[in-house]
């Protein structure tokens, strides 16, 4: 179970939001175009939220940080031509005794030998 350091909810919720649409995806439940849909809805829906820190991550801060994971997501696919993706990552994750925003940029260096373009832009907490 992924447990988030102080400050670092959203990311535990986010992943688990953004998963919960790329699993219906990936099972056939969701088209392409759907889940594109929901993932641009959940954008519009968290477009006032100004920073992912917080205690508790609900609602529209779960949102931004799904949308997140997603860029996350196709940043990784570009990166190794489809060759991998996050999976990698939540599979990280999953190995930390306490996930944070440092955590996931280090993960991602160790994994693809360089910084993510998406995380550069997250003020961590």
């Amino acid at each position: 179970a992924m447990r988030a350091a102080k400050n670092n909810d959203w990311i535990v919720e986010g992943i688990a939001e953004y998963y919960s649409v790329e699993i219906l995806h990936r099972a056939g439940a969701i088209s392409r175009i759907r889940k594109r849909e929901i993932l641009l809805d959940l954008d519009a829906w968290s477009s006032n939220i100004n920073s992912l820190v917080s205690d508790r991550s609900t609602g529209k801060r779960t949102a931004k940080a799904a949308v997140l994971f997603h860029r996350l997501d196709q940043e990784i696919d570009t990166l190794t031509g489809g060759r991998s993706s996050l999976d990698v990552i939540a599979k990280g994750l999953v190995q930390q005794k306490r996930v944070d925003l440092d955590g996931l940029k280090r993960l991602f260096f160790q994994a693809f030998g360089q910084e993510s373009d998406s995380l550069k832009k997250v003020k961590g907490g």
